[in-house]
Protein backbone atom coordinates (compact mmCIF):
# COMPACT_ATOMS: atom_id res chain seq x y z
CA UNK A 1 0.00 0.00 0.00
CA UNK A 2 1.35 3.77 -0.96
CA UNK A 3 1.34 6.02 1.73
CA UNK A 4 1.05 9.82 0.63
CA UNK A 5 3.03 12.30 3.03
CA UNK A 6 0.61 13.85 5.42
CA UNK A 7 0.40 17.62 4.86
CA UNK A 8 0.31 20.13 7.71
CA UNK A 9 -1.51 23.15 8.06
CA UNK A 10 -0.37 25.63 10.53
CA UNK A 11 -3.77 26.55 12.30
CA UNK A 12 -2.31 28.90 14.75
CA UNK A 13 -3.80 32.44 14.10
CA UNK A 14 -0.96 34.38 15.69
CA UNK A 15 1.80 32.42 13.41
CA UNK A 16 -0.58 33.68 10.38
CA UNK A 17 -0.94 37.34 11.04
CA UNK A 18 3.04 37.43 11.93
CA UNK A 19 3.75 35.59 8.46
CA UNK A 20 1.68 38.37 6.62
CA UNK A 21 2.63 41.70 8.81
CA UNK A 22 6.27 42.36 6.63
CA UNK A 23 4.03 42.84 3.12
CA UNK A 24 1.16 44.59 4.53
CA UNK A 25 3.81 47.12 6.61
CA UNK A 26 5.92 47.81 3.17
CA UNK A 27 2.00 48.33 1.68
CA UNK A 28 1.21 50.94 3.89
CA UNK A 29 4.32 52.60 3.70
CA UNK A 30 4.44 52.91 0.13
CA UNK A 31 0.87 54.42 0.15
CA UNK A 32 1.96 57.00 2.57
CA UNK A 33 5.46 57.92 0.70
CA UNK A 34 3.36 58.12 -2.71
CA UNK A 35 0.73 60.38 -0.49
CA UNK A 36 3.04 62.87 0.63
CA UNK A 37 4.87 63.40 -2.37
CA UNK A 38 1.43 64.20 -4.29
CA UNK A 39 0.50 66.73 -1.48
CA UNK A 40 3.62 68.43 -1.94
CA UNK A 41 3.22 69.82 -5.50
CA UNK A 42 2.12 73.40 -5.99
CA UNK A 43 -1.60 74.12 -6.80
CA UNK A 44 -2.28 75.06 -9.99
CA UNK A 45 -3.01 79.14 -10.25
CA UNK A 46 -5.51 79.58 -13.25
CA UNK A 47 -4.05 82.03 -15.66
CA UNK A 48 -5.59 85.78 -15.50
CA UNK A 49 -7.22 86.93 -18.81
CA UNK A 50 -5.27 90.55 -19.75
CA UNK A 51 -8.67 92.80 -20.13
CA UNK A 52 -8.10 96.76 -21.57
CA UNK A 53 -10.14 100.23 -21.40
CA UNK A 54 -11.76 101.20 -24.42
CA UNK A 55 -13.44 104.47 -24.56
CA UNK A 56 -15.60 105.62 -27.39
CA UNK A 57 -15.79 109.09 -27.56
CA UNK A 58 -19.26 109.89 -29.56
CA UNK A 59 -19.49 113.44 -29.65
CA UNK A 60 -20.06 114.75 -32.84
CA UNK A 61 -21.33 114.63 -36.23
CA UNK A 62 -19.71 113.82 -39.64
CA UNK A 63 -18.42 117.54 -41.40
CA UNK A 64 -19.79 115.64 -44.34
CA UNK A 65 -23.37 116.04 -43.81
CA UNK A 66 -26.07 118.98 -44.87
CA UNK A 67 -28.71 120.26 -43.52
CA UNK A 68 -32.06 118.70 -43.90
CA UNK A 69 -34.74 120.65 -42.03
CA UNK A 70 -36.88 118.96 -39.09
CA UNK A 71 -34.47 118.02 -37.40
CA UNK A 72 -35.05 119.28 -34.03
CA UNK A 73 -34.78 116.60 -31.53
CA UNK A 74 -33.78 118.92 -28.56
CA UNK A 75 -32.96 122.29 -30.10
CA UNK A 76 -32.92 124.29 -33.39
CA UNK A 77 -30.82 123.87 -35.72
CA UNK A 78 -30.37 126.59 -37.89
CA UNK A 79 -26.81 125.65 -39.52
CA UNK A 80 -25.37 122.57 -40.94
CA UNK A 81 -25.51 120.06 -38.67
CA UNK A 82 -21.74 118.94 -38.46
CA UNK A 83 -20.63 120.19 -34.84
CA UNK A 84 -23.12 120.23 -33.07
CA UNK A 85 -23.88 118.27 -29.97
CA UNK A 86 -25.32 115.00 -30.54
CA UNK A 87 -28.19 115.13 -27.84
CA UNK A 88 -29.29 118.21 -30.12
CA UNK A 89 -29.89 115.58 -32.93
CA UNK A 90 -30.84 112.66 -31.56
CA UNK A 91 -32.27 110.61 -28.91
CA UNK A 92 -30.84 107.55 -28.63
CA UNK A 93 -27.68 106.06 -29.29
CA UNK A 94 -26.68 102.49 -29.69
CA UNK A 95 -23.61 100.38 -30.10
CA UNK A 96 -23.01 96.70 -30.78
CA UNK A 97 -19.46 94.56 -30.46
CA UNK A 98 -18.48 91.80 -32.53
CA UNK A 99 -16.21 89.16 -32.31
CA UNK A 100 -14.44 87.82 -34.65
CA UNK A 101 -16.52 85.25 -35.80
CA UNK A 102 -19.19 88.24 -36.32
CA UNK A 103 -21.21 86.83 -33.48
CA UNK A 104 -22.51 89.83 -31.26
CA UNK A 105 -21.07 89.67 -27.60
CA UNK A 106 -22.27 93.04 -26.62
CA UNK A 107 -25.03 95.84 -26.39
CA UNK A 108 -26.17 98.63 -25.13
CA UNK A 109 -28.60 101.79 -26.03
CA UNK A 110 -28.26 104.95 -23.79
CA UNK A 111 -30.85 107.96 -23.76
CA UNK A 112 -29.66 111.51 -24.41
CA UNK A 113 -30.94 112.07 -20.64
CA UNK A 114 -28.22 109.93 -18.91
CA UNK A 115 -24.64 111.13 -17.76
CA UNK A 116 -22.01 111.68 -20.19
CA UNK A 117 -24.39 111.03 -23.45
CA UNK A 118 -21.96 110.16 -26.32
CA UNK A 119 -19.55 108.48 -24.33
CA UNK A 120 -18.86 104.46 -24.65
CA UNK A 121 -16.68 102.59 -22.12
CA UNK A 122 -15.94 99.23 -22.08
CA UNK A 123 -13.58 96.65 -21.11
CA UNK A 124 -12.11 93.99 -23.54
CA UNK A 125 -10.00 90.94 -23.91
CA UNK A 126 -7.22 90.80 -26.48
CA UNK A 127 -8.69 90.36 -30.21
CA UNK A 128 -10.08 92.16 -33.00
CA UNK A 129 -13.82 93.11 -33.17
CA UNK A 130 -16.09 95.25 -35.26
CA UNK A 131 -17.86 97.67 -33.59
CA UNK A 132 -21.47 99.21 -34.69
CA UNK A 133 -22.63 102.73 -33.68
CA UNK A 134 -26.40 103.74 -34.29
CA UNK A 135 -27.65 107.21 -33.48
CA UNK A 136 -31.62 107.41 -34.01
CA UNK A 137 -34.87 109.05 -32.82
CA UNK A 138 -36.51 106.13 -31.98
CA UNK A 139 -35.51 103.61 -29.81
CA UNK A 140 -36.01 100.71 -32.15
CA UNK A 141 -34.85 97.10 -31.57
CA UNK A 142 -32.01 95.55 -30.78
CA UNK A 143 -28.80 95.23 -32.88
CA UNK A 144 -28.45 91.82 -34.98
CA UNK A 145 -27.05 88.91 -33.15
CA UNK A 146 -24.81 88.57 -35.98
CA UNK A 147 -22.53 90.74 -38.60
CA UNK A 148 -22.77 89.01 -41.71
CA UNK A 149 -24.37 89.50 -45.04
CA UNK A 150 -28.53 88.73 -43.70
CA UNK A 151 -28.09 90.76 -40.52
CA UNK A 152 -30.28 94.00 -41.02
CA UNK A 153 -30.92 96.70 -39.69
CA UNK A 154 -34.09 98.38 -39.87
CA UNK A 155 -35.73 101.93 -39.49
CA UNK A 156 -38.78 103.01 -37.67
CA UNK A 157 -41.83 103.16 -39.99
CA UNK A 158 -40.07 105.47 -42.40
CA UNK A 159 -40.39 108.16 -39.66
CA UNK A 160 -36.65 107.45 -38.30
CA UNK A 161 -33.88 110.08 -38.67
CA UNK A 162 -30.56 107.37 -38.37
CA UNK A 163 -27.15 108.02 -37.99
CA UNK A 164 -24.29 105.29 -38.63
CA UNK A 165 -20.99 104.28 -38.31
CA UNK A 166 -19.09 101.23 -38.06
CA UNK A 167 -15.31 100.62 -37.80
CA UNK A 168 -12.79 97.39 -36.84
CA UNK A 169 -11.08 97.36 -33.10
CA UNK A 170 -7.95 96.15 -32.33
CA UNK A 171 -7.01 95.51 -28.88
CA UNK A 172 -3.63 94.53 -28.36
CA UNK A 173 -1.55 95.47 -25.15
CA UNK A 174 -2.85 99.21 -24.04
CA UNK A 175 -5.94 101.25 -23.05
CA UNK A 176 -8.05 102.77 -26.04
CA UNK A 177 -9.68 106.01 -26.43
CA UNK A 178 -11.01 107.52 -29.55
CA UNK A 179 -13.65 109.53 -31.17
CA UNK A 180 -15.94 108.19 -33.36
CA UNK A 181 -17.72 110.72 -35.92
CA UNK A 182 -21.72 109.71 -37.22
CA UNK A 183 -22.84 110.02 -40.86
CA UNK A 184 -26.00 110.24 -41.98
CA UNK A 185 -27.47 106.72 -43.03
CA UNK A 186 -30.87 108.18 -44.30
CA UNK A 187 -32.47 110.25 -46.63
CA UNK A 188 -35.23 112.11 -46.99
CA UNK A 189 -38.79 112.63 -48.73
CA UNK A 190 -41.06 115.69 -47.84
CA UNK A 191 -44.51 116.21 -49.30
CA UNK A 192 -45.78 119.90 -49.21
CA UNK A 193 -49.29 120.79 -50.01
CA UNK A 194 -49.89 124.19 -50.87
CA UNK A 195 -53.70 124.52 -51.23
CA UNK A 196 -56.24 124.61 -48.43
CA UNK A 197 -57.33 120.97 -47.40
CA UNK A 198 -61.46 121.02 -47.65
CA UNK A 199 -63.52 119.92 -44.88
CA UNK A 200 -65.16 117.19 -45.49
CA UNK A 201 -61.77 115.23 -45.82
CA UNK A 202 -60.50 113.04 -43.19
CA UNK A 203 -57.75 111.01 -44.78
CA UNK A 204 -54.55 111.79 -46.89
CA UNK A 205 -52.75 108.62 -48.11
CA UNK A 206 -49.06 109.30 -49.09
CA UNK A 207 -47.05 106.55 -50.21
CA UNK A 208 -43.61 106.32 -52.02
CA UNK A 209 -42.01 103.33 -54.29
CA UNK A 210 -38.88 102.38 -54.35
CA UNK A 211 -36.67 102.68 -50.98
CA UNK A 212 -35.75 100.58 -48.31
CA UNK A 213 -36.47 100.44 -45.17
CA UNK A 214 -33.53 98.39 -44.01
CA UNK A 215 -29.88 98.11 -44.67
CA UNK A 216 -27.22 95.36 -43.70
CA UNK A 217 -24.21 97.14 -42.18
CA UNK A 218 -21.49 94.23 -43.57
CA UNK A 219 -22.72 94.67 -47.25
CA UNK A 220 -24.12 97.65 -47.02
CA UNK A 221 -27.26 96.22 -49.52
CA UNK A 222 -30.76 97.11 -48.86
CA UNK A 223 -34.01 96.48 -50.68
CA UNK A 224 -35.41 99.45 -53.05
CA UNK A 225 -38.13 97.52 -54.28
CA UNK A 226 -40.78 98.58 -51.08
CA UNK A 227 -43.97 100.43 -51.05
CA UNK A 228 -44.52 102.32 -47.87
CA UNK A 229 -47.75 104.04 -47.00
CA UNK A 230 -48.76 106.50 -43.90
CA UNK A 231 -51.80 108.64 -43.48
CA UNK A 232 -52.78 111.95 -41.60
CA UNK A 233 -56.06 112.45 -40.35
CA UNK A 234 -57.69 115.98 -40.15
CA UNK A 235 -60.60 116.98 -37.74
CA UNK A 236 -63.91 118.57 -38.68
CA UNK A 237 -62.27 122.11 -39.10
CA UNK A 238 -59.86 120.74 -41.68
CA UNK A 239 -56.62 121.10 -39.11
CA UNK A 240 -54.61 117.94 -39.15
CA UNK A 241 -53.96 115.57 -36.48
CA UNK A 242 -50.68 114.04 -35.96
CA UNK A 243 -50.01 110.93 -34.93
CA UNK A 244 -45.92 110.82 -35.68
CA UNK A 245 -43.04 113.06 -35.11
CA UNK A 246 -43.20 114.79 -38.38
CA UNK A 247 -46.23 114.27 -41.11
CA UNK A 248 -46.24 114.09 -44.56
CA UNK A 249 -42.24 112.68 -44.80
CA UNK A 250 -40.65 109.90 -44.74
CA UNK A 251 -36.69 108.87 -44.01
CA UNK A 252 -35.71 105.67 -46.44
CA UNK A 253 -32.35 103.54 -46.75
CA UNK A 254 -30.86 102.92 -50.14
CA UNK A 255 -29.32 100.02 -51.55
CA UNK A 256 -25.57 101.01 -51.55
CA UNK A 257 -26.72 104.48 -51.09
CA UNK A 258 -27.06 104.98 -54.08
CA UNK A 259 -29.14 107.83 -55.63
CA UNK A 260 -31.86 106.82 -57.50
CA UNK A 261 -35.40 107.54 -58.45
CA UNK A 262 -39.09 106.83 -56.84
CA UNK A 263 -42.60 107.83 -57.25
CA UNK A 264 -45.15 109.05 -54.54
CA UNK A 265 -48.97 108.53 -55.03
CA UNK A 266 -51.12 110.88 -52.64
CA UNK A 267 -55.10 109.72 -52.24
CA UNK A 268 -57.40 111.67 -50.44
CA UNK A 269 -60.47 110.18 -48.82
CA UNK A 270 -63.72 111.97 -47.32
CA UNK A 271 -65.29 111.14 -43.97
CA UNK A 272 -67.35 108.47 -46.11
CA UNK A 273 -64.01 106.45 -47.01
CA UNK A 274 -64.46 107.68 -50.74
CA UNK A 275 -61.69 108.58 -52.79
CA UNK A 276 -61.80 112.07 -53.67
CA UNK A 277 -59.01 112.65 -55.37
CA UNK A 278 -55.85 110.64 -56.44
CA UNK A 279 -52.39 111.38 -57.95
CA UNK A 280 -49.21 109.93 -58.62
CA UNK A 281 -45.72 111.96 -59.41
CA UNK A 282 -43.27 109.91 -60.94
CA UNK A 283 -39.29 109.93 -61.80
CA UNK A 284 -38.71 111.99 -57.84
CA UNK A 285 -34.61 111.96 -57.32
CA UNK A 286 -33.71 110.98 -53.89
CA UNK A 287 -30.57 109.97 -52.21
CA UNK A 288 -28.87 109.68 -48.95
CA UNK A 289 -28.02 112.60 -47.10
CA UNK A 290 -30.26 114.51 -48.60
CA UNK A 291 -33.90 116.07 -48.90
CA UNK A 292 -35.93 115.73 -51.40
CA UNK A 293 -39.40 118.07 -51.44
CA UNK A 294 -42.44 117.52 -53.43
CA UNK A 295 -44.48 120.31 -53.33
CA UNK A 296 -48.13 121.43 -55.26
CA UNK A 297 -52.03 121.57 -55.00
CA UNK A 298 -53.80 118.28 -54.71
CA UNK A 299 -57.42 119.89 -54.56
CA UNK A 300 -57.11 121.56 -58.14
CA UNK A 301 -59.65 121.77 -60.69
CA UNK A 302 -57.78 120.26 -63.16
CA UNK A 303 -58.02 116.65 -64.59
CA UNK A 304 -54.67 116.22 -64.13
CA UNK A 305 -54.51 112.91 -62.27
CA UNK A 306 -51.00 112.49 -62.87
CA UNK A 307 -49.59 114.95 -60.42
CA UNK A 308 -46.49 115.82 -62.45
CA UNK A 309 -47.40 119.65 -61.99
CA UNK A 310 -46.31 119.30 -58.70
CA UNK A 311 -42.53 120.96 -58.10
CA UNK A 312 -39.65 118.55 -57.21
CA UNK A 313 -36.41 120.52 -55.34
CA UNK A 314 -33.46 118.03 -54.41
Amino acid sequence: MLHLPKQTIDTNIPNLLQSMKAPLLSFICAFALLFSACSKEEPVTPKVEERYSVTLNVSTLSHDMVLISGLKAAGDINGATAGKKLSDVIDYLSYGVYDENGVRIYQRSIHKGGQDFGKIKQVFSKGKYKVVVLGRWEQGSELPWFYNDDSRIYSHSFSDAIFFNQFDLVVSDQNIEQNVQLKRKVGKLEVELTDKIPLNIEEIQYSVNGVSDWFVPKTNRGDNNLIFQKSTYFDYEGSPIYWEREAFSFYFFLDKDQETEVSVKLVALDRNREVVVEKLIENVPVNINRKTKVRGRLFDTTSDMTGQAFSISF
